[in-house]
């Protein structure tokens, strides 16, 4: 069995980043590192998620795109739940569940609150 080696995130970002501009991509800085970082050192993962945000998003692909197609959340977001749990805001929790697109970890973060 033949095993790839993994790339480097910045070997990955300067070839994303050549890409975007050969294909008028827009994208930011953040969400170059993101997709790279998401891929776990594999280009063609890479490469296809950009291709996905590429379709999904509306112009300037941000780190937000990147987290709504993969269905992460960004640290921002947990730490603002945290805070909203600690302060007992709960429509600001709700809100904020039901914009998650994920829905596994709607279920897990369920279960850790309750």
């Amino acid at each position: 069995k033949f095993q790839f080696n993994k790339i480097e995130v910045v070997d990955i970002v300067k070839k994303l980043k050549e890409i975007a501009d050969l294909e008028n991509i827009e994208i930011t800085e953040e969400a170059l590192y993101e997709i790279a970082k998401i891929s776990d050192g594999g280009m063609r993962d890479s490469i296809n998620f950009l291709d996905q945000l590429r379709s999904f998003s509306q112009g300037n692909i941000t780190i937000s795109d990147v987290y709504d197609v993969c269905g992460n959340v960004s640290l921002e977001q947990i730490s603002n739940l945290l805070f909203n749990l600690k302060e007992n805001k709960l429509g600001e929790i709700t809100e904020f569940l039901e914009n998650l697109n994920n829905i596994f970890l709607i279920w897990v973060l369920l279960i850790l609150l309750f």
